[in-house]
């Protein structure tokens, strides 16, 4: 069976985390703080929105420029609360964004850097006409 999956970002993703685990918030904060001036935007206030914002927000975790770094914030810190409860990777393997945040685990990448590259990238994928995926089963 083959499932195709959209938008799997989304408001308040980890917001159940961010509330009760020190470790994982402080790794969100410590993103959202990075990436806030290459995205213009506090990126707290689009994944956990102040009431009546929800829709909003919605709508711009649906633009790659800041799902991308949504993604990558969420990862980082779900990994780096995973490990501070011993839980250590033996090996990693991700798929986009996915990449980066096991290159940046594995420390091929520091994090601020990956974030700035991250952020670019996505920001030059916004910038893009749209387009379709084609994939080929061999």
């Amino acid at each position: 069976m083959h499932v195709a999956a959209t938008h799997l970002q989304h408001v308040g993703m980890g917001a159940k985390l961010y509330a009760t685990e020190r470790v994982f918030r402080d790794e969100v904060d410590h993103c959202a703080g990075v990436l806030q001036p290459l995205l213009g935007i506090d990126l707290r206030e689009v994944l956990y929105p102040a009431t009546g914002r929800s829709e909003e927000s919605a709508a711009a975790l649906r633009e790659t420029q800041l799902a991308q770094p949504a993604i990558f914030t969420i990862s980082y810190a779900t990994a780096q609360l995973w490990m501070s409860w011993g839980l250590q990777p033996a090996q990693m393997i991700g798929h986009s964004v996915g990449e980066f945040v096991a290159a940046t685990l594995a420390g091929v990448f520091e994090l601020d850097h990956a974030l700035a590259i991250l952020a670019n990238r996505a920001r030059l994928m916004q910038s893009m006409p749209a387009g379709g995926m084609l994939a080929v089963r061999l």
